[in-house]
């Protein structure tokens, strides 16, 4: 199964976040906001956490590309008999972003929030991976004699 995320779609997400962050911790230590003036910066950073996403799920992948030219990541996945495409693409779309913002808040000093950023990349992954490795589930079929 292909499944194609958007470059946009995950800097709009990060964007949302970093604003919803910077409205409820009024804090010294919180970075800058993160608008689309960042853009070009945040494409860059969403390569590298989608790399990093997709090392994590290495073993269930058959291929991972990046086109700049479209502005999408694309992931096959080896395995699909149990996992709509639609919830794959969440779950990937989510963990690529948290791996993002994982990646900005390490050199930007916020370890908190660097470490909260990788535990949640890491449960999505793993729920994606509880998805992808689920067997089909046991149907009762009523027989009369």
């Amino acid at each position: 199964m292909k499944i194609s995320i958007s470059i946009t779609s995950v800097i709009d997400d990060i964007c949302a976040d970093s604003a919803i962050r910077a409205i409820f911790n009024r804090r010294d230590t919180v970075p800058p906001l993160l608008t689309g003036d960042h853009c070009e910066a945040l494409g860059r950073v969403v390569v590298t956490a989608a790399a990093m996403t997709a090392g994590r799920l290495a073993a269930r992948l058959t291929k991972f590309a990046v086109s700049e030219a479209d502005g999408t990541i694309g992931f096959e996945v080896a395995d699909t008999t149990r996992v709509r495409p639609e919830a794959l693409r969440h779950y990937l779309e989510t963990a690529v972003k948290f791996a993002a913002m994982y990646l900005v808040a390490v050199p930007a000093g916020d370890t908190a929030a660097a470490d909260n950023y990788l535990r949640c990349h890491n449960l999505t992954l793993d729920s994606a991976a509880t998805a992808l490795d689920s067997r089909p589930a046991l149907t009762l079929r009523p027989h009369y004699c």
